[in-house]
């Protein structure tokens, strides 16, 4: 019995290991797509402090991408995501959001000497 525990944890551990891997290769594949960035941290609410809440936007060398934008309040957490393509958006963005936004797409700019 003990041999075909043992066995069983070791295709248990296979398994988990396999999936990992492909988790990695989909992250990976994910993070060479976007190669432009842009963050803007903020206090969403007057009674949350230490700006939890920000607004990520992700973008292809097309400015084409998403925005992510976490909304921390003291009880909750809501995540929304808004499509971003050549550089702008079909539905109205936040504030944070468009400062994010462009940062991401000045993303580099700022080392370049003129």
């Amino acid at each position: 019995i003990r041999d075909r525990e043992y066995i069983n944890g070791v295709k248990s551990i296979n398994v988990i290991c396999r999936e990992l891997k492909c988790s990695y290769i989909k992250f990976y594949d994910w993070v060479k797509m976007f190669n432009k960035y842009g963050v803007e941290k903020y206090d969403a609410f007057d009674d949350v402090g230490g700006k939890l809440s920000f607004a990520l936007a992700l973008l292809d060398k097309e400015n084409t991408g998403l925005i992510l934008n976490a909304v921390h309040s003291r009880d909750n957490c809501f995540l929304y995501m808004k499509e971003i393509v050549k550089g702008e958006s079909y539905v109205m963005l936040s504030q944070e959001e468009v400062e994010a936004l462009r940062k991401a797409v000045n993303f580099g700019l700022d080392n370049i000497e003129e």
